[in-house]
């Protein structure tokens, strides 16, 4: 399955809410009134943050003007059915741990779950952990302390791998991923109709093979 068989994957860098602006006012542009979000917080779980991320979410969506966007959050994803997604029209991946997010999506089954939204319902917004579990390989510095042995993403973004936290001195060490994308807390990235579309106010990096490509605002990758 290419990436124009699915709807549009939204890749964020990083970072809080006012250095992610552009990206997400992109976002949430595209989200029809009334739209309905539903939060997936839990790589933060056991994180001082994670009894407040709806309400860190909500006010993100505020700052946009989106009064209208209902959300909703999940924090348990066992024996969830295709059909409780199909009234949403994005899901909102959040950031923590990756190792912690990925054992917990395969565990569940949610990755299943979500290859069948992006293919039929709506789109999916991966903020750090949660745009570095799309990747083809898990490219995260995190602690993996859950001991999740397999470093296989979702795959979902056209044979490529996403790091985030990037700055321009770390480039090299991704190199092993490639192809990937490298995006900074100011920048993401829109996977849509086998295309990339880089949004933001820093330089990102594309490494694919042996070439390597500053990534401005506004550049496209083709898949």
């Amino acid at each position: 399955m290419n990436q124009s068989d699915k709807n549009p994957i939204y890749l964020a860098g990083g970072g809080d809410e006012h250095q992610t602006f552009l990206f997400d006012e992109v976002y949430l542009k595209n989200l029809p009134q009334g739209g309905k979000l539903l939060y997936i917080p839990v790589a933060l779980r056991g994180h001082k943050l994670y009894k407040s991320a709806p309400t860190w979410l909500r006010n993100l969506i505020d700052l946009h003007h989106r009064q209208d966007v209902e959300m909703e959050t999940w924090t348990d994803l066992n024996n969830r059915k295709v059909s409780e997604l199909e009234n949403f029209d994005t899901i909102f991946i959040g950031g923590g741990n990756t190792w912690s997010l990925l054992k917990e999506i395969r565990e569940s089954g949610f990755d299943k779950l979500l290859l069948e939204f992006i293919t039929n319902s709506g789109s999916i917004y991966g903020g750090s952990a949660g745009a570095i579990i799309l990747s083809k390989k898990i490219t995260s510095p995190d602690k993996n302390e859950v001991n999740w042995k397999d470093d296989s993403g979702l795959d979902l973004l056209g044979g490529y791998s996403v790091a985030c936290h990037y700055n321009s001195n770390d480039g090299e060490e991704y190199a092993k991923w490639a192809p990937i994308i490298c995006l900074p807390e100011e920048t993401g990235a829109i996977v849509d109709s086998n295309i990339i579309k880089i949004i933001g106010d820093k330089p990102g990096l594309q490494i694919a093979s042996e070439t390597r490509k500053i990534l401005e605002n506004g550049n496209f990758i083709d898949l």
